[in-house]
């Protein structure tokens, strides 16, 4: 029943709920710094208490010596913050052509981004659930997808082709519980991402994200 090695790829970025609707924010991590201090603590809170959940979760798991690794996407970034306000609006548009503007306070994703001192709180003190890091370092990956000599043809195409999947997996279940087929629910969904990069595609500023960008490495075990 328990395991030596685990891997977490970025889950810990998710959270568990909204803990309050932000308007016209769809990626709200990164957009926190732009809001009232009451919303953004109420964001900063939830993320603190779903990153040790699932701490405390994992190393249930582990055997004792057990190690963990977690790559983390780390800090907000200010070109994937612009790529996704775009996304809202497109998001906002749509539902509005077809008569469900009622619906866009559902469309905050409950993700977000942390840093260094939030990734490494749960590892202090005697709240560490028996857990000790073993080494923390932050890097840049290079996003494979777009290949060794990306393009912005090569760059977008991989941009629609894997969020188109992910917007009708997140947003189509929030669509179909308001009666909207399913459908119609994934034309809508494949239209938000087609207006959203039709919008960014003449400013480039954010095609270098998806190229490279920074996480963090941790490696933990199990005492």
């Amino acid at each position: 029943d328990s395991v030596d090695v685990e891997i977490m790829l970025e889950v810990g970025g998710f959270l568990r709920k909204v803990p309050c609707f932000i308007e016209s924010m769809v990626f709200t991590h990164a957009g926190l710094d732009k809001v009232n201090l009451e919303a953004k603590e109420k964001w900063v809170q939830q993320a603190r208490e779903d990153w040790k959940f699932l701490l405390e979760l994992r190393q249930r798991e582990l055997k004792s010596g057990g190690l963990l690794f977690q790559l983390k996407l780390v800090t907000p970034d200010v070109a994937q913050g612009q790529t996704y306000q775009t996304m809202m609006t497109a998001i906002v548009e749509v539902l509005t052509e077809n008569g469900l503007e009622n619906v866009k306070e559902e469309f905050n994703l409950p993700v977000t981004k942390r840093g260094k001192t939030q990734l490494l709180e749960p590892f202090e003190g005697e709240n560490s659930f028996g857990l000790k890091v073993d080494s923390y370092t932050e890097t840049i990956h290079a996003n494979p997808a777009v290949g060794e000599n990306p393009t912005k043809e090569s760059i977008m195409k991989c941009l629609i082709d894997a969020t188109k999947p992910f917007t009708r997996m997140t947003y189509g279940p929030i669509l179909e519980k308001h009666d909207v087929s399913k459908e119609k629910s994934e034309e809508m969904c494949n239209e938000f991402v087609d207006r959203a990069y039709k919008i960014l595609d003449p400013t480039l500023e954010f095609l270098s994200y998806y190229e490279r960008y920074p996480c963090a490495e941790i490696f933990c075990s199990k005492f």
